[in-house]
């Protein structure tokens, strides 16, 4: 969620407009305005928990990022260049007035050295020593979609990131995803309980998560044991 604060006359004062973005899929989801200040929406949108941490993000990032966005959304058939939101018109205008030059992914990435020692601590760890040479096309799948997914961040997932990267990343349609896809839900797993753990993510929010793609695996074998045309697919034994 991106928090664009403006300014009217006076007789109004500030507003705040708050844009869903998808950054995997380059896309808006929503587009809400309040009539109140940055300070008030980041009150009501943190107060009913302590699971939101909000960053400050350069003002040309914004523009660059959102107006590539805004450029796709006009050449999609069924959006057209009027825009698909009642306020998308009103996006356009106040990114005007926000400065040139930025990047269109604001985004820290993590250089090879971090996602190095990422992979190494997490392979050592209690929870991914289970998973060795055999699953490293797997794990190079998971950090590259963390990376590219999101915020960026490979150590902090959600219930909807979790399923994409089973569902949508592995089971593309070809069946052709990386080698030992069978290992994949026990692979997510362990990665979810060493990541979170290592940034402090509540207990119970993991286990949500975790719980959510134990729903899942029924469906995920069944689509993986579809596209790969057997009868059966041995579950492997990772614990």
């Amino acid at each position: 969620m991106i928090l664009l604060q403006g300014r009217v006359p006076a007789a109004h004062g500030d507003f705040t407009c708050a844009v869903d973005v998808n950054l995997r899929w380059n896309n808006i989801t929503d587009i809400i305005v309040f009539d109140q200040s940055i300070e008030h929406v980041q009150t009501a949108m943190i107060s009913p928990t302590d699971d939101i941490y909000c960053e400050e993000l350069d003002l040309a990032d914004i523009r660059a990022r959102l107006a590539k966005i805004l450029k796709l959304e006009s050449m999609m058939p069924t959006r057209g260049p009027e825009g698909w939101h009642p306020n998308s018109a009103f996006l356009q205008w106040l990114i005007r007035s926000l400065p040139e030059g930025g990047s269109d992914r604001p985004r820290r990435e993590l250089d090879e050295a971090e996602i190095g020692a990422l992979r190494r601590d997490f392979l050592a760890s209690p929870t991914g020593v289970m998973f060795g040479r055999w699953h490293g096309e797997l794990v190079n799948s998971l950090l590259a979609f963390g990376i590219d997914s999101g915020s960026g961040d490979p150590t902090r997932w959600n219930r909807r990131r979790a399923e994409e990267w089973l569902f949508d990343e592995l089971l593309d349609g070809d069946g052709s995803g990386p080698g030992d896809s069978e290992a994949a839900p026990y692979l997510l797993r362990a990665f979810i309980l060493f990541a979170h753990e290592w940034v402090g993510i509540r207990p119970d929010l993991t286990a949500g998560v975790l719980s959510s793609i134990h729903m899942r695996e029924a469906s995920f074998y069944e689509k993986l044991r579809h596209l790969q045309n057997v009868d059966d697919i041995e579950y492997p034994d990772v614990g």
